[in-house]
């Protein structure tokens, strides 16, 4: 008795250990996780869209960008074809077993034109991947892109998510009205970067270039600094803002050192915090985040003093060691038992001679069914064949559509059962 109230005390003392990590946090449903919209020369977007998905949950149901679907196709993890049916632009896809869905189709639903001028208007729910058509030039955004690039004359942005508006044309480059409209729109986007006290006068010294070019009439130099001085400011915006979350980052690490009491080194991670920040005020947004992440990882390698680390290690290695113990000698692992099955004999034969077209797989399947008087919980058909749950579940759902099998709810398992139309004649128990 007493040692079963010292192994009750080291489970008290380990359980708290245990809620404080969250393990009975739910997982999401569901979860976008990227989403890439490339734009072709005739307003037609491609879309790329994968979300994640618990595996155990059978079905999801996904809205999709645009009402007209075309070339739609859908597939898991390992681009095996989920079945899915499509109604009003949503989504209802059977993703039982799957932890990815990926999605790919084309639609001409986000994109119109007025004269020459192209809009692509979407409102998204994650970071997006916007690919324009190849000597596509932006003459308008709704959002400051958090990063910009141009591969083989097209142009990629990486957009927040939310409301989405790109106005761009294609082909046109060289004339005066449009070099105007365009450092017209390169002022604002740097304006409205300077309104988060972001340093960008080297973007605006670019701009000043554009602007002495344009009043010499060489539109085609102005753009070209235009467009150098637009990419210049979401590079600089885009880097400021990480040098800033990092530097949050950064505090909050050395407050939890300083908390836990692990002292040893972080003077060092304080050091480079202030470093980061006064970097950060001068405008050197690149130098504020290189000591800002120096000063983040000093602060998560700081130690305790010493006698305090040596006596923490201890109870943790005391924790461990009595949760072990806790685990090898009062843990027992169940068995799965089944319900008692009743008798039938089934014709195999007839079974194969009107289904020719199953697959071998699933013949074998269907034999081990029928020796095994017409009937098997899914998790027997998984230790007969030593396969995984989602290749079995796919089919026995393949069995149910051929109309071979039956699937029933029997103490909590799926009972897989031969329909009786393929009964031999009846045994008595």
């Amino acid at each position: 008795m007493k040692g079963k109230y010292g192994l009750l005390m080291v489970f008290l003392l380990v359980f708290p250990i245990l809620g404080s990590l969250d393990v009975y946090a739910q997982p999401q449903f569901f979860k976008p996780q990227s989403l890439t919209l490339t734009v072709y020369a005739d307003g037609v977007v491609s879309v790329e869209y994968i979300v994640g998905v618990d595996p155990t949950f059978p079905r999801v149901n996904i809205t999709l960008l645009g009402k007209a679907i075309e070339n739609l196709i859908v597939v898991d993890e390992n681009d095996f074809p989920l079945d899915f049916s499509l109604v009003d632009g949503e989504l209802v896809v059977d993703s039982l077993g799957s932890s990815l869905v990926k999605i790919f189709y084309s639609t001409p639903d986000l994109t119109n034109k007025t004269g020459k001028y192209w809009s692509l208007i979407v409102t998204t729910p994650i970071n997006t991947t916007i690919i324009l058509p190849a000597e596509a030039t932006i003459l308008s955004l709704s959002q400051v892109p958090t990063a910009i690039r141009s591969v083989n004359k097209q142009t990629i942005l990486l957009m927040p998510s939310g409301f989405q508006e790109v106005t761009y044309v294609i082909g046109v480059v060289g004339t005066k009205e449009y070099t105007y409209f365009l450092i017209e729109d390169v002022e604002k986007t740097i304006m409205e970067i300077k309104k988060l006290n972001i340093n960008v006068s080297k973007a605006e010294l670019k701009l000043e270039e554009a602007k002495k070019a344009f009043n010499e009439e060489n539109y085609v130099y102005a753009e070209n600094l235009a467009i150098q001085a637009k990419n210049l400011a979401v590079q600089i915006n885009q880097t400021a803002y990480q040098a800033l979350n990092l530097i949050d980052e950064a505090e909050k690490a050395v407050e939890k050192a300083q908390k836990d009491g692990r002292i040893v080194g972080l003077d060092e991670a304080k050091n480079f915090l202030v470093k980061a920040k006064e970097m950060f005020k001068a405008g050197d947004y690149q130098q504020a985040y290189n000591f800002a992440k120096t000063a983040k990882e000093k602060a998560e390698n700081a130690t305790y003093p010493f006698q305090l680390e040596m006596v923490i290690y201890g109870l943790i290695a005391v924790l461990v060691v009595g949760f072990g113990i806790w685990f090898i000698f009062f843990r027992k692992k169940l068995k799965p038992t089944y319900p008692p099955k009743e008798k039938r004999s089934i014709d195999l034969d007839r079974i194969f001679k009107e289904n020719p077209q199953l697959r071998s797989d699933d013949r074998e399947i269907v034999q081990f069914l029928a020796e095994n008087m017409g009937e098997a919980f899914e998790a027997e058909i998984r230790e007969k064949f030593k396969l995984p749950k989602t290749t079995v579940w796919r089919s026995i759902q393949r069995l149910k559509k051929e109309g071979i099998v039956d699937i029933h709810k029997v103490a909590g398992q799926n009972l897989v059962r031969i329909k009786s139309k393929y009964e031999a004649k009846k045994v008595k128990a």
